[in-house]
């Protein structure tokens, strides 16, 4: 299915100059999309591709400009099928990314829609490294607790 979007280097690099400018909730987009397509597999190829299709489209407005964000999108996918060692590297970008930023976790939401299994595991893993990232130390736990509860007494007595 991917060989359909097969492009050229010059048509790809033509393709890159369209969409150069789009800012930076595209950019995001455009990293986000062929990577999840990746990690669906092949088996929900399909699926996922349909999906990509819509989210384009809906938060594309320019069909022109939305076509062409699909085609480097899947670009970007098929690459990622032939070269594993990219792909592991940008699926972990991916994961830092949307503990970062966690609107960009309805992207990921929408991608994934009629596919339960990868909905669930993706949603797992984001959870853990979102748990992880913003954890606190025993020592500022114990602090913000104090200052809870002092802040609660306070308010208490007025």
């Amino acid at each position: 299915m991917l060989e359909q979007y097969k492009l050229g280097m010059i048509q790809y690099l033509f393709v890159k100059w369209q969409t150069r400018s789009l800012g930076i909730k595209a950019d995001r987009m455009m990293f986000l999309l062929p990577v999840c397509i990746c990690i669906a597999g092949e088996k929900n190829l399909e699926k996922c591709t349909q999906n990509a299709r819509k989210i384009i489209n809906h938060h594309i407005k320019s069909r022109r400009l939305a076509l062409q964000v699909f085609y480097r999108v899947m670009y970007k996918a098929r690459r990622y099928f032939q070269d594993n060692e990219l792909f592991e590297q940008n699926r972990q970008k991916l994961y830092d990314l949307i503990t970062q930023h966690i609107q960009l976790f309805s992207l990921v939401l929408d991608i994934y829609e009629g596919i339960p299994i990868e909905m669930e595991r993706i949603s797992r893993i984001v959870r853990e490294n979102y748990d992880n990232a913003f954890k606190l130390s025993e020592e500022s736990a114990r602090l913000l607790m104090y200052q809870e509860r002092r802040l609660f007494n306070d308010q208490a007595l007025e």
